[in-house]
């Protein structure tokens, strides 16, 4: 009787080769996989940010009151959130940015944004926020208040 042998399955010196191929590629993409995962981060805090200002302004001409958003440790670090307040009642909380990532106001000493019943800045002419992480040289976002209480956005090199 002549039974042939059929070959099912994958030899151990192929599953090891395959295995290698996978690691290789595995940790050529994962640094990529980083970078691009840290700059969505920015982008979405930036986007939420931008979002609360715009939040905040239009509640200010809904309300015909002036409206707050301030920092949530009440100093000039954004960093752990911030929330949007009409006098001491909150309307809206934020939360706080990743871990590693910096919020800042370009003059230094901006806890609160002020927008008053027409939705404008009150007691500024323009505000700067910049939004970076813990890369030094990459592209972060900065975010400008105009008079008018209109946010806006663009990169930002940080340093």
């Amino acid at each position: 009787m002549n039974y042939k042998m059929k070959n099912n399955g994958f030899t151990l010196i192929e599953l090891m080769v395959t295995l290698a191929i996978a690691t290789i590629i595995t940790l050529i993409a994962v640094p990529s996989f980083t970078t691009l995962i840290k700059n969505n981060r920015i982008i979405t805090s930036g986007n939420i940010f931008i979002s609360a200002l715009s939040y905040a302004r239009s509640e200010a001409t809904k309300r015909a009151q002036t409206i707050t958003v301030a920092s949530n440790s009440g100093t000039t670090s954004w960093e752990g959130g911030w929330e949007v307040r009409q006098g001491a009642t909150v309307i809206r909380v934020y939360e706080a940015l990743p871990t590693g990532n910096t919020l800042t106001n370009t003059a230094g000493s901006a806890a609160t944004v002020l927008f008053d019943s027409r939705g404008g800045l009150s007691g500024a002419t323009s505000l700067t926020f910049r939004l970076c992480d813990d890369r030094t040289g990459e592209t972060g976002v900065e975010i400008s208040i105009n008079v008018t209480g209109r946010p806006a956005s663009s990169d930002y090199t940080c340093s």
